[in-house]
């Protein structure tokens, strides 16, 4: 599936919001549903700076693509981070440096969070793209548990 299938899965997915507050608390419900990071995941080297509240991002390259785990103390945080993260998994690094979606807007959500979560947000796909441009062109697997399977 390329990432314009994604965003517009993403479009039919929110269509239904009937407002910004619908909206985010099907963001809080996505990312209710992921698995939290393990606890030795949970390092300064994977937290995002910047951010309002603690978020965590570890990356994993396999096979040529991307994966992307997140986490974060704040529940609207973690559902934000959850969708960018579903959104670039199982991507090669052109694919996500090609791509200059603004998904925030696009589901109508980016005027409804204060501009610290919105900068917070912007550093998480800076973290990502750079991941994509260095990390994943090396081979790189910060995580050690994460060796042998797919952080995402």
């Amino acid at each position: 599936m390329t990432l314009a299938d994604k965003r517009h899965q993403l479009r039919e997915a929110f269509a239904g919001a009937r407002n910004a507050q619908d909206r985010l608390a099907a963001l809080v419900a996505r990312g209710r549903q992921q698995r939290p990071l393990p606890a030795d995941w949970k390092r300064d080297e994977f937290l995002v700076p910047g951010c309002a509240s603690r978020l965590w991002l570890v990356p994993e390259a396999a096979g040529g693509l991307c994966f992307f785990r997140c986490d974060s103390d704040s529940a609207v945080v973690k559902g934000l981070a959850a969708l960018l993260c579903e959104y670039f998994n199982g991507h090669g690094p052109a694919d996500i440096l090609a791509d200059d979606a603004d998904l925030l807007a696009m589901l109508n959500v980016s005027g409804q969070l204060p501009q610290n979560r919105r900068d917070g947000l912007g550093r998480l796909v800076e973290r990502m793209r750079q991941f994509a441009r260095d990390g994943a062109n090396s081979g790189s697997q910060p995580a050690p548990s994460a060796k042998g399977g797919n952080p995402a």
